[in-house]
């Protein structure tokens, strides 16, 4: 038994190895100076060069500037320790000059040759990295556009105040003949302008308070001549209720008028020559286990315009994207519906096809009935 235990040793000293070898971690001897000893297969992969061997390169040489320090105060700190030091993150320059990040351990032991030596065991996060520097970026843009956003919406607020309080103690008095039709066209235009600052304020806000209880059918129904003075004479507009009776469900104040207004602005908008917009409102049932059989009250907006291109429908959301010409449209219309449904609980389905319309379909929650 005895005379076996050497051979036995060297087969598990060979199936370590190998397992070093091979492991999914980039794994680095180094000697107390910091010079490499020894490297993986993944060790060499990740620094882009062939197995280094003893080299007369420290592993310094390849720690991006900014993170020398830290290694190098890492790697005296194991020196002195029993247990591993980290994780700790560090860039190691490929032979491409790229800079590879690692997050990394290192742990000090004994060699073959009753040396102590560092063995530095490290994993790639550069994507991960990269992926969370592209988020916070993200989310710091959205926040500068949001701020952007609300702080433009409260000084037109303050501009369209004025100009539609002066129009109307003008049009209360009375007019030399042909002034009173301008000064309407006047009005009518800071109208519009109040829409646009009004979804300016809405993008700008990050949550919607669901207070109200507000009836679809009622409230369209009062919106239907507005929405019809804001089409030209060659679209057509055409609205059915499906629905017999109330059809409640929880907005914040003004929301579904938002949301109208801009699904039927984005459909005249899609029709430069004229066409048909259909406004429907019907009762939906959507199954699904995110949505668990609720029961939703779905206003849909057809329209025989232009439609989209896949390229097109995937942006469609984003705030600011738009296809219309410099100074015909901000971009905000869709993403002030959608952020307006989504805060609500609600969902939102376009079906477009270029050259054939669109559809934008929105589903609110029904409110339960007031007991």
């Amino acid at each position: 038994m005895t005379e076996a235990e050497p051979s036995d040793q060297l087969h598990q000293l060979a199936a370590l190895r190998g397992l070093l070898a091979y492991s999914v971690d980039a794994i680095t001897v180094l000697s107390p100076e910091g010079r490499v000893l020894q490297e993986n297969h993944e060790a060499t992969r990740l620094a882009g060069h062939t197995p280094v061997g003893r080299s007369r390169h420290t592993i310094f040489d390849r720690v991006h500037p900014d993170d020398l320090s830290r290694t190098r105060a890492v790697i005296d700190r194991a020196r002195g320790s029993a247990d591993p030091v980290g994780p700790f993150q560090l860039r190691l320059r490929h032979a491409n000059g790229s800079w590879v990040a690692l997050e990394a351990f290192v742990r000090s032991i004994g060699n073959d040759a009753g040396e102590r030596v560092c063995v530095l065991s490290a994993r790639e996060v550069t994507e991960h990295r990269v992926f969370e520097e592209a988020e916070v970026l993200r989310a710091q843009r959205v926040d500068a556009l949001e701020r952007l956003a609300g702080a433009i919406a409260h000084d037109c607020n303050n501009v369209l105040t004025a100009i539609l309080g002066n129009a109307d103690r003008a049009l209360a008095g009375t007019l030399p003949g042909g002034l009173r039709p301008k000064l309407v066209e006047i009005r009518e235009a800071a109208e519009v302008a109040t829409s646009l600052v009004q979804q300016l304020h809405l993008f700008s806000q990050k949550r919607l308070k669901r207070t109200d209880v507000v009836d679809v059918c009622e409230t369209i129904g009062q919106m239907e001549a507005v929405l019809r003075r804001m089409l030209r004479p060659e679209v057509r507009l055409t609205v059915t209720s499906m629905i017999t009776g109330p059809a409640h469900v929880h907005l914040a104040h003004g929301s579904l008028e938002q949301i109208v207004m801009n699904l039927v602005v984005n459909a005249r908008d899609a029709m430069p020559h004229g066409g048909q917009i259909h406004l429907t409102i019907d009762r939906s049932a959507i199954s699904g286990a995110e949505n668990g059989g609720r029961d939703f009250v779905t206003v849909r907006v057809a329209d025989t315009g232009v439609g989209m291109t896949p390229q097109v429908r995937a942006r469609a959301f984003e705030p600011y994207f738009t296809t219309k010409a410099v100074g015909k449209g901000m971009g905000l219309g869709l993403a002030t519906v959608h952020g307006i449904v989504t805060d609500a609980g609600g969902l939102i389905d376009v079906m477009t096809e270029a050259g054939r319309g669109t559809t934008v379909s929105v589903h609110l929650s029904r409110a339960l009935p007031q007991t």
